[in-house]
């Protein structure tokens, strides 16, 4: 009899605490920088931090209380767009229902040359020639998609000579 007690204890024992583990909640995300800090509206800004979640899903951001759409989207970079009508302010994120904010960003006016308005569709990525009356080399920006997503906003720098031959 005693050695069924102290059994019933020991499982007590060690599956009580199983009952009050609950499920583990999702990490809060993190804002840790934005760069670039200021810019116009149709800016591209990368958002750096942590927990952001593999893939958009229902994540949402604003810039200031203006709903802004990511075009690129890891665990620790989402790309935006600074949606017209924006004013200065925190980039505002929301990922499984948990909220964070980023410093200010700075909304800049355009150009008085430049508009703010569709002026066509996207035309598809591919490729092109580069013609210049100089000979030698020079130097020309690709589109090179977020790791992850199929966003074309991050620019590297490609050499390719011009002209081999004026």
């Amino acid at each position: 009899m005693n050695t069924k007690r102290w059994k019933l204890i020991a499982m007590a024992a060690f599956s009580l605490p199983l009952f009050f583990c609950g499920r583990a909640a999702a990490q809060s995300p993190t804002v840790t920088s934005i760069f670039p800090t200021s810019g116009p509206v149709g800016t591209v800004v990368q958002i750096t931090g942590t927990n952001f979640g593999a893939t958009q899903g229902g994540s949402t951001v604003s810039l200031n209380g203006t709903s802004a759409t990511p075009t690129g989207w890891t665990s620790t970079l989402i790309e935006v767009l600074v949606p017209s009508g924006a004013t200065s302010g925190s980039f505002s994120l929301t990922v499984n229902g948990q909220n964070a904010t980023s410093a200010t960003f700075t909304v800049t006016p355009l150009p008085s040359s430049w508009s703010d308005g569709d002026i066509g569709s996207v035309g598809v990525a591919g490729s092109g020639t580069l013609c210049s009356p100089l000979k030698g080399r020079g130097t020309v920006l690709f589109p090179r998609p977020l790791t992850g997503s199929t966003s074309s906003l991050n620019l590297y720098q490609a050499t390719e000579q011009l002209w081999r031959e004026w």
